[in-house]
């Protein structure tokens, strides 16, 4: 294969920093989003910065291939914002003629090119490359097609393991959802469980004590110890552990290991919890670590998922203190109230958490398989042997090919679209909560069926608003998606039980989406039943938006969606952070006009539609 300088057909052009009076944090005519490293690499993006358009600045499109210049972020390979960015960042500019921009985005993420930049960036305090650099870094230039065909190969490889990872988050996203379809909210406690202390509910021998505070250095053959590091998972095994002298270990024999505790992080991110695996009999934790078992009347899975919950979190996290250094007293943490439901009704739990955990078990060796496919094919694809190959990424794992899919026979939830049908989770919860959902849907439908702009979209925001405002507990798995909040596999649920009950058909290719059925109206008796101290809330956001399209309905749930989430996450609110979340949720909302999307928001304060807080 031959191999030539990579400036010889790519161009690298630095970025420029305007003076700060040309900067706003509002975009207004004649003004371009300023790119910086965090716009491209931080989740919570605090604010977007605007400058103004001149011939002073670089910009880039959206499907650019842009390179961190400097420090820490140097060799970042950033791509899928349009606008002007800054010193910071590097645009290349690839001859299409020799060069395809996919074949050179992959050149750049793999480690040769990586390991070279980050030589150069090693030789100053602030890391730096520039343009000359570049002359002495050499890539493989076969012809235009087979490079098409190795971008396409790895990008494979790459849409395997996102799809991998993206199926272990619905699992995580499925146990949740079970939890609270069981047991309801842990700290709300609406279904009136009984309520213990954390420190009568641990076994009579659990100390609830810290581990070791000075473990020292690696020590060949010593003890393994557990860090807070280490809580990366729901199970802890022995791999790449640490391990320290005997003598040490010695002193802390109160915090030793048989294997099966629960693991709570107490100093740094606290609140993290893990189950020790039992290959870590004998092993230690950390000071930052309390190894916790409980008695007879609990049960470690269900105790974990009861700490995991959103709510008891917040809780763990108003008990925390410090600034460089966060932790959580014990004495805090013995107080901390937890419900607690018949035994019987945990292990039932539990038994679905077990199977899960299999399945995500045999998910992440997947995942850990195409994470070193995808490194063998980018080390064969830049020395010139796969360019004779036609095979796609998945032939290398075809076990990967095939997304198994959860099946539930009792439809306990509708988030499982990740559990392979031979996992059959048995599983006998009431089925109230589910019939309770139906009669919401079919009260909104009830209200709605002659309005052209009710279809499965502007249902589902509806009754995403209805359940959030009214802070109904139904069983419903609403995940990010690009439309927005959504649930999957729900209007499937939906349909067929209003088709079955006979109020409402479902018909996609009519004007109204919605044929009333023999039997419509008569959930009406339900829906006060269930729904009577929330019937007025509900009436007025269905009236609200009796004539609002799906388009506006979706914008409306989105906001509200990152509202939430702003106020979770505890960040100071603002209209400039809100927006920008509205826009980071996905490409899709940039198809939506920001002076739209402030209209519905000040339409939405108007009406109060928006998360108390």
């Amino acid at each position: 294969m031959n191999f030539i300088p990579i400036t010889d057909v790519c161009d690298f052009q630095g970025g420029t920093q305007p003076p700060k009076e040309e900067w706003d944090s509002q975009l207004k005519p004649g003004y371009v989003r300023m790119l910086q490293i965090r716009d491209f690499t931080q989740k919570k993006l605090e604010h977007i910065e605007y400058v103004k358009i001149s011939n002073k600045i670089k910009t880039c499109e959206a499907d650019d291939i842009l390179i961190g210049r400097y420090g820490a972020s140097i060799g970042k390979i950033l791509t899928g914002l349009p606008g002007a960015y800054n010193v910071a960042i590097v645009k290349t500019t690839p001859d299409e003629k020799k060069l395809n921009k996919s074949y050179l985005y992959y050149i750049l993420k793999d480690s040769k090119f990586q390991s070279f930049i980050g030589n150069i960036g090693g030789r100053a305090a602030q890391a730096g490359f520039n343009k000359e650099d570049l002359k002495n870094f050499q890539i493989p230039l076969p012809p235009l097609p087979e490079q098409i065909h190795i971008a396409n190969v790895l990008s494979g490889a790459e849409a395997l393991i996102a799809k991998r990872k993206e199926s272990l988050a619905l699992l995580d996203a499925y146990l949740k959802s079970v939890f609270l379809e069981m047991f309801g909210d842990p700290v709300r406690n609406e279904k009136g469980w009984g309520v213990k202390q954390f420190s009568e509910i641990v076994a009579p021998d659990c100390p609830l004590t810290y581990g070791i505070v000075q473990p020292g250095e690696e020590f060949k053959d010593g003890v393994i110890i557990v860090r807070p590091v280490d809580l990366t998972s729901d199970i802890i095994h022995i791999d790449g552990l640490k391990r320290i002298d005997p003598k040490i270990e010695r002193k802390y024999i109160r915090t030793r290991l048989k294997g099966g505790e629960l693991l709570m992080c107490v100093r740094g991110t606290t609140g993290i919890v893990s189950i020790a695996g039992i290959d870590l009999k004998g092993a230690n934790v950390t000071r930052g670590i309390t190894p916790i078992w409980f008695n007879d009347s609990f049960n470690n899975w269900f105790a974990m998922a009861q700490i995991k919950s959103q709510s008891m979190q917040k809780k763990i996290q108003e008990k925390t203190y410090g600034i460089a250094l966060k932790q959580i007293n014990l004495r805090d943490v013995r107080i901390i109230e937890f419900i607690a439901p018949p035994l019987t009704l945990q292990n039932q739990f539990a038994a679905v958490v077990e199977k899960v955990e299999a399945l995500k078990e045999t998910y992440q060796k997947s995942l850990v398989e195409l994470e070193h496919l995808y490194g063998s094919l980018s080390q064969r694809a830049f020395r010139g042997e796969l360019g004779g190959e036609t095979q796609h990424a998945a032939a290398k794992n075809p076990k990967a090919e095939k997304e198994p899919a959860i099946k539930n026979k009792t439809s306990i939830t509708e988030a499982s679209d990740s559990l392979p049908s031979s996992n059959i989770i048995e599983f006998k919860p009431t089925n109230v909560d589910y019939y309770k959902r139906t009669v919401l849907a079919a009260e909104i439908v009830w209200q709605l069926h002659k309005e052209a702009t009710l279809g499965h979209l502007k249902l589902q925001k509806l009754m995403y608003l209805c359940i959030k405002s009214a802070d109904m507990q139904l069983p419903v798995n609403f995940l990010k998606q690009a439309m927005g909040p959504f649930d999957p596999s729900l209007m499937r649920s939906i349909d067929k039980q209003l088709k079955d009950k006979k109020w409402f058909q479902y018909e996609p290719t009519q004007a109204l989406k919605y044929r009333k059925l023999e039997k419509a109206g008569e959930h009406q008796k339900d829906f006060i039943k269930y729904y009577g101290n929330q019937k007025d809330q509900i009436h007025y956001l269905i009236t609200k938006f009796k004539t609002t399209s799906s388009d506006k309905v979706e914008i409306v749930a989105t906001l509200y969606a990152c509202y939430e989430n702003i106020l979770n996450q505890k960040e100071t609110f603002s209209e400039i952070l809100l927006f920008q979340r509205f826009y980071e949720w996905s490409e899709h909302k940039k198809e939506f006009d920001e002076l739209e999307v402030k209209k519905v928001f000040n339409r939405m304060k108007e009406v109060g539609v928006v998360p108390k807080g």
